[in-house]
């Protein structure tokens, strides 16, 4: 019979209850979901690592490994698994030509395996397997093709094929998150992943090995237990790494000495080989020089023969012109004296056959004969014969010597000679045509004579004959024939003058094209004797080059550093790494968040179990009186907040467990392409949740039920007396005091009347605010940081990575002049060793001009805003690196230069950064530290032109590659929007838990005041009235109390961000103010929602029933 009053205490006050039980919900389902949430992820995560074999250790090599080397590893006791690959990083164009940076695989057979979502493996060299991501899933699919190149070297001396198909789709847990990495290819990010059959690479020796270890898959991946047996195995394979990472090196310098002397040996053959082809050459440029000295030295005989032709020609012609003139008047003469008016040769021939005529009839005169003219006439031309004869002789004579002149070969001698001779065979031809033509006229006469038989008339012809020359035929015929011998003669000096310009004119050609051969044969000789100093001078370069180059390759196999095997666990590959930290941040997030949701509803709670108790004081007095034990009465409270504890509890860890690990889960998976989740339930955060709760509400109960059984039955049968009213401040204030209206005057006295009231309210709504603005306040900081970093920290948005500073001025000016550019400032970035007390520690050195620094850096003090000027007498530090490891303005710490050398610097200012840790340093400082050049391997550049700017680097020489910085951001607005999931589920809950303790605790005062209530509706107060009554203090708690929650979320989110900091990264603890008046509006919206509840459970209050409560 008492339990069952319990129950009927449940059903009396089921609204307090359920609302108790709802706050137990909400606290239990948010704890136990956020709790839950990183064992969930971390178990799912473990058995998909487990299912696919992940390495636990990932072993790299300077050197490489051969089978060896593999095989050693392998039969180590503790090595569960041992698989060898290749790799090479190249470009990909699809079937799209688009191009991608592409990581090449070989495909696995026991570790590393992946599950297969569509398709098949390769079977044939030609196929490969796609990793899905983001990228693949959307672009790529079965048949695809893709082309493999590289843009600086051969594709082919690394992979045996270049195109392929794809033929299966994969997931695999190396490559868990949507974000790859980077690539060895100018450090560009990764887009796609492929496997290929093993067959497809060509080199000998292996890039990397995994492994796995005994007993590591029956451990969790991410408890103390696998990071102990990692660390221990680690150890183990370091060890046995010291001992065998030299073999294969050892082997490789031995293999590469051989191939150095082979190197050697040859360049001596190739140097003696070029040094004879070098003195072959020599040798035919001498010989060219000779033939070029011969020719000028024929070239000047001929010009010397040329000045004296010309001289004899002349002559020639001087004497020719002068008996010309004398011959000519001569002939002149004798015309004129001719009665018929015949010209020279006519009286010549005439005066020739009258003499000859005259000489025959002087010989027939003289003659015996019997037939005197027959005689003659057949002895004339028995002459007459052989002077043809002899004509045909001198003809083939004449020939010969025209084809002797004609012929380019012969010497000017020779030909002079030639010359002369055809002139004199020129003048005899002539002579005997003259003589045979003569000889021929008399012919005529005789045998005309003959036939007139005149030979009694000798003496009268021969008169006849003198008669006609006025006796002087003789004297005639001597003029005639002299003056014919010498046209003759002039005639025969005229074609040796011919002759001789014809030849002047050959030889004048010779000499021209003699003259442009010689020229010809300097030109093509200086030419060749360039070629030949150039070719003795790049022989001579390239011989020292080889001969350097083997010097340094002898130097180098001498210096190159021990083999160094670099063994990294899972922690240090990126998708476990980047999952692990995210998983580290939400048990964080989990472990602390739910605490502050666990003291408000824990305080809600006390307050509603404190109040319950004192409203039934009287009913706790009638079992005393009736004889029940305390501990009798303690039970039935107890168990009344164990029932609504517990059964919140068991409600809680069903939803919270269907909710909350869910959706975190499905969020993280916009990073990450997660297995399947696991459906566990966490048994160490339920008994953690349930006891929170249930030990809490219980406790209290217990306390407070045991403090009011203090006082005797009859005490309780009465109830408290009330508190004395006091005067509130305000009544002191008369001009406000007097313009209260009744209500408000009762609200301000109650106030301050009930403390315990006003502190439970206005603690409870505070708690709820803050709350809230943790919830938006991590939002904040988490997205600020981009802003903050990218946009007001860094003033560029473009990186080029230069291969060298061989010409950095030319890219500057380039850069400067084809874009519109704000700034383009060189820089040397490099990571060093920073050597603390605490150890050594890794920051980027960036080293610019100090006075250029403000165009690229608006270096600040994080809390002031004060601008930090980059200067000549220190170095300026990263806020969190500095915090981290307690450096301060004026310390001195070690760093190295970017060779290695060590050097002491002041730091003078620490900055505000928020991702990674750096280190800025002036040019003249560093060189004052290090006494040693900058060498520039980045440009920053702001410009709005990416395009123009990519095309513009790569026209200059040493341009490797350029980071854009929106590749960046948008990898961090990924996480962001994953997390704004997060916390949007902790705005709802936060205002979920707000929205219920407003509605428990506005319940709570109305059924404390419910006789006063009773009263007022007896005085004649309307509802508007006693709504305004009851509505007025309570929404004055609120207000104030979510003026209070303000500062309090924000002392919250500072105590939250710095739990769930990182390393690497500082939050921002700004919080915006539109989260102010997020969390303020809620909280009012969400008390005008509650009292507007409220309305209908005032009206049903009975006046008579309320007032007879007591009794």
């Amino acid at each position: 019979m008492f339990h069952l009053d319990t129950l009927r205490l449940i059903k009396r006050t089921f609204n307090r209850f359920f609302s108790l039980l709802m706050i137990v919900l909400i606290g239990v389902a948010f704890m136990m979901g956020l709790l839950s949430s990183r064992p969930i992820m971390e178990k799912s995560v473990d058995a998909y690592y487990d299912q696919y074999h992940l390495q636990d250790f990932q072993i790299y090599s300077s050197y490489g490994f051969d089978e060896n080397d593999v095989k050693a590893i392998a039969d180590l006791d503790y090595v569960d698994r041992c698989f060898a690959s290749r790799m090479v990083d190249v470009y990909s164009r699809d079937d799209n030509d688009n191009v991608n940076v592409t990581r090449v695989e070989e495909l696995t057979r026991n570790m590393n395996q992946f599950e297969l979502i569509e398709g098949r493996l390769p079977q044939k060299d030609d196929e490969l397997v796609i990793v899905a991501n983001n990228m693949s899933m959307d672009v790529y699919h079965i048949g695809s093709h893709l082309e493999l190149f590289l843009d600086d070297g051969d594709i082919y001396d690394s992979l045996t094929t270049a195109n392929y198909t794809i033929v299966g789709i994969a997931k695999t847990p190396v490559y868990m998150a949507k974000a790859l990495g980077t690539s060895n290819l100018k450090n560009l990010e990764l887009d796609i992943i492929v496997y290929v059959k093993s067959d497809n690479f060509l080199s000998d020796y292996y890039t990397t090995v995994y492994v796995t270890v005994d007993d590591a898959d029956r451990l969790d991946n991410f408890s103390r237990d696998y990071a102990a047996l990692r660390d221990i195995r680690k150890d183990d394979l370091q060890t046995f790494a010291n001992r065998q990472q030299d073999m294969l090196k050892d082997r490789l310098l031995g293999e590469y000495r051989e191939k150095i002397e082979e190197g050697e040996k040859e360049l001596n053959e190739k140097k003696e080989e070029g040094q004879k082809q070098l003195d072959e050459a020599r040798k035919q440029l001498d010989d060219a020089r000779i033939q070029i000295i011969a020719a000028q030295t024929q070239m000047e005989t001929l010009q010397a023969a040329l000045s004296t032709a010309n001289t004899r020609v002349r002559t020639l012609q001087k004497q020719y012109d002068s008996e010309n003139t004398r011959i000519s008047r001569e002939i002149e003469k004798i015309e004129k004296a001719d009665k018929q008016g015949r010209n020279f040769e006519a009286i010549r021939t005439e005066t020739t056959a009258d003499y000859a005529t005259y000489n025959a009839l002087l010989r027939l005169k003289e003659s015996s004969s019997v037939s005197p003219y027959r005689d003659s006439i057949a002895r004339i031309e028995r002459e007459n014969a052989e002077r043809r004869t002899a004509l045909n002789d001198l003809y083939r004579q004449q020939s010969a010597l025209n084809a002797r002149i004609a012929d380019s070969s012969i010497s000017v001698d020779e030909r002079e000679r030639a010359v002369n001779e055809l002139a004199s065979v020129n003048s005899q031809i002539t002579s005997l045509e003259n003589e045979i033509q003569v000889n021929q006229l008399l012919i005529d006469n005789l045998r005309e004579m003959e036939n007139q038989s005149q030979t009694g008339n000798i003496d009268q012809l021969m008169d006849d004959l003198q008669k006609k020359y006025d006796g002087h035929l003789e004297a005639q015929y001597i003029n005639c024939i002299s003056l014919a011998q010498d046209r003759l003669r002039l005639e025969t000096t005229k074609e040796e003058i011919r002759i001789a310009n014809e030849a002047i004119s050959r030889v004048n050609s010779e000499i021209a094209s003699s003259s442009a051969e010689i020229e010809k044969g300097k030109q093509e000789y200086e030419r060749g004797e360039k070629e030949y100093l150039d070719g003795v001078v790049k022989f001579n370069d390239e011989i020292e080059k080889a001969e350097t180059e083997i010097r340094k390759a002898y130097q180098e196999l001498d210096e190159l550093p021990d083999a160094r095997w670099i063994i990294l666990d899972r922690d240090s590959h990126y998708s476990t790494y980047m999952f692990t930290n995210n998983a580290m941040q939400m048990g964080n997030i989990g472990t602390y968040l739910p605490i502050l949701f666990y003291l408000v509803a824990a305080l809600v709670c006390m307050t509603t179990m404190t109040r319950l108790i004192d409203e039934q004081r009287g009913q706790i007095g009638i079992f005393r009186a009736l004889g029940f034990s305390k501990g009798q009465v303690i039970s039935k409270y107890v168990i009344y907040a164990l029932a609504a504890s517990l059964i919140g509890s068991v409600l809680g860890i069903v939803f919270g467990m269907m909710i909350f690990p869910t959706v975190i889960y499905q969020t993280w998976r916009l990073m990450y392409d997660l297995p399947p989740q696991l459906n566990i339930v966490p048994l160490e955060n339920v008994i953690i949740c349930v006891l929170a709760f249930t030990v809490l509400m219980m406790t209290v109960t217990f306390f407070v039920v045991r403090k009011t059984l203090n006082e005797v039955p009859s005490q309780l049968l009465r109830p408290k007396a009330p508190k004395n009213a006091r005067k509130v401040f305000l009544e002191n204030i008369e001009f406000i005091w007097r313009r209260l209206s009744f209500t408000s005057k009762i609200t301000a006295r109650n106030l301050i009347r009930y403390k315990s009231r006003f502190f439970m309210t206005v603690i409870g709504v505070a708690g709820c605010t803050g709350l809230l603005v943790v919830g938006w306040g991590i939002k904040d900081s988490i997205a600020d940081v981009v802003a903050i970093q990218f946009g007001d920290i860094y003033n560029y948005n473009y990186i080029v990575n230069l291969e060298n500073d061989h010409n950095i001025e030319e890219m500057q000016q380039v850069l400067e002049n084809n874009l519109a550019n704000e700034y383009v400032v060189p820089q040397m970035s490099y990571s060093t060793k920073v050597y603390l007390d605490k150890g050594d520690k890794v920051a980027t050195v960036n080293v610019l001009d100090a006075r250029k620094s403000n165009d690229v850096y608006n270096l600040r003090d994080r809390d002031h805003k004060t601008p930090i000027k980059l200067n000549n007498s220190g170095v300026i530090v990263s806020e969190k690196f500095a915090d981290l490891h307690k450096i301060k303005e004026g310390d001195f710490i070690t760093i190295e230069s970017s060779t290695g050398l060590k050097g002491s610097v002041k730091v003078i200012e620490i900055c505000e950064m928020y991702f990674q840790h750096y280190i800025f340093i002036s040019q003249e400082y560093y060189d004052a530290i290090f006494d040693e050049n900058v060498h520039y391997n980045t440009i920053l550049v702001k410009t709005s032109d990416g395009n123009e700017l990519q095309r513009c680097a790569e026209n200059i020489e040493g341009y490797s590659s350029i980071l854009d910085f929106t590749g960046v951001i948008d990898s961090f607005n990924t996480m962001i929007k994953a997390l704004d999931y997060i916390i949007l589920v902790i705005i709802i809950t936060s205002g979920a838990l707000a929205f219920v303790v407003l509605i428990n605790l506005t319940q709570v005062n109305i059924s404390e005041r419910i006789r006063e209530i009773a009263t007022l509706k007896v005085l004649g107060f309307r509802d508007r009235e006693i709504n305004s009554y009851i509505f007025k203090e309570i929404l004055l708690l609120t207000l104030i109390g979510a003026l209070i929650g303000l500062p309090l979320g924000v002392l919250e989110h500072h105590f939250i961000m710095g739990v769930i900091d990182m390393e690497m990264i500082r939050f921002s603890n700004n919080l915006k103010p539109l989260t102010f008046i997020y969390a303020y509006l809620i909280t009012v919206i969400f008390t005008f929602i509650v009292l507007n509840f409220t309305k209908k459970p005032l009206k049903k209050i009975e006046m008579i029933e309320s007032l007879k409560s007591v009794e």
